[in-house]
């Protein structure tokens, strides 16, 4: 399965489970590819398609780490495969969930079956738009800001937190009506 179905695929599961889902525009470097939104729950994805080997506690980790700093709920890791001892260890101790290949198929099965049917096509299980619905700042929550680069970068449009200076959230670039990986703000003003 291709990483865009998978991820697709995901979405719609977790949808179908009512959750308001976001997908993550801070790139692969961030620690989360999703955010899901319940009530006054918030919840943060992370998933390993690539991965179908034993995953480790540093995956784990990571994201506990970004659920703590975005001061979520709590979150999923989502693999194609397996997870270590050690991870399953770490994350019972935490509000960090795994799942696996086997918990996958259980939980993306029906919306596979669905467009297998063509009840659905994959295009359908779409996310709050990133590029015009304002996202979320990953470290305090806030609001995000459209901006405007000035210097190198000028007329170049950025999502930043509303709270920066105060907020050291990484910035979010849109160029040719996509987004780019996330970038430190503090980087960012150096170079503009």
């Amino acid at each position: 399965m291709h990483w865009r179905d998978f991820e697709r695929y995901l979405i719609e599961a977790y949808r179908r489970q009512g959750y308001q889902v976001l997908q993550n525009p801070f790139g692969v470097d961030a620690g989360v590819d999703l955010v899901l939104r319940r009530a006054l729950e918030k919840d943060y994805v992370q998933f390993k398609h690539w991965d179908s080997r034993r995953l480790g506690v540093s995956v784990v980790r990571e994201l506990y780490a970004c659920v703590t700093a975005g001061q979520a709920d709590g979150g999923f890791v989502v693999a194609s495969g397996h997870f270590s001892r050690a991870a399953k260890s770490f994350a019972a101790a935490t509000p960090v969930q795994l799942v696996d290949g086997a918990q996958l198929v259980q939980l993306i099965g029906p919306v596979c079956a669905d467009i297998e049917q063509n009840l659905l096509r994959p295009a359908a299980a779409e996310a709050i738009d990133p590029l015009h619905d304002a996202p979320e700042c990953p470290v305090c929550g806030r609001s995000m800001v459209r901006r405007r680069a000035r210097g190198r970068y000028a007329g170049s449009q950025f999502w930043g937190c509303a709270a920066f200076p105060a907020c050291q959230g990484p910035g979010i670039w849109i160029e040719d009506g996509a987004l780019k990986h996330g970038l430190n703000r503090r980087k960012l003003e150096l170079h503009l």
